[in-house]
């Protein structure tokens, strides 16, 4: 079972070990939580997020929106 981190309520990690004073919460493998973090759903909107928190040329944003 992985141990996880949190900041504000949400998982920000997932170790196999514990980590003392700061991963010390152990949930089962199939948790909810524990798979969305480590899956994680990439999807239009974040990649807009992305993009625009790190501008690059025109060119490259119209062919991200394209996608």
């Amino acid at each position: 079972m992985p141990y996880v981190q949190r900041t504000a309520g949400k998982i920000t990690g997932v170790y196999a070990l514990l980590q003392k004073g700061y991963a010390e919460e152990e949930l089962p493998d199939d948790s909810p939580e524990v798979i969305a973090y480590l899956n994680p759903v990439e999807t239009r909107k974040t990649l807009v997020e992305q993009i625009i928190a790190s501008p690059k040329d025109l060119a490259d944003l119209k062919a991200a929106l394209a996608k």
